[in-house]
């Protein structure tokens, strides 16, 4: 098992240094400048930039009930008062 996980890590070095392989085999790049790239490289591959947060959005206001004076219509105070209006009139 511990073979092929470095198979398989030698293979993903090769593949993401390719161009970094090409330039120093044609002896356009040093082995220093090489292994600068391919590092690079495999730190861009495992540990992308992280993007900024977005800011934190405040949740939305919830809507305030009307203030009523009088009570609900089926509420029993407001029979007791169409009751008094009555007698009162």
């Amino acid at each position: 098992m511990i073979k092929l996980i470095g198979w398989l890590v030698l293979a993903a070095v090769l593949v993401v240094g390719w161009d970094a392989w090409v330039k120093w085999y044609d002896g356009e790049a040093s082995a220093k400048q090489t292994v600068q790239e391919v590092r690079q490289r495999l730190g861009e591959l495992i540990m992308p930039e992280p993007t900024p947060a977005p800011p934190p959005q405040t949740p939305p206001a919830a809507p305030k009930a009307p203030v009523r004076d009088a009570p609900a219509e089926s509420s029993p105070t407001s029979v007791w008062r169409a009751w008094l209006r009555q007698l009162l009139e």
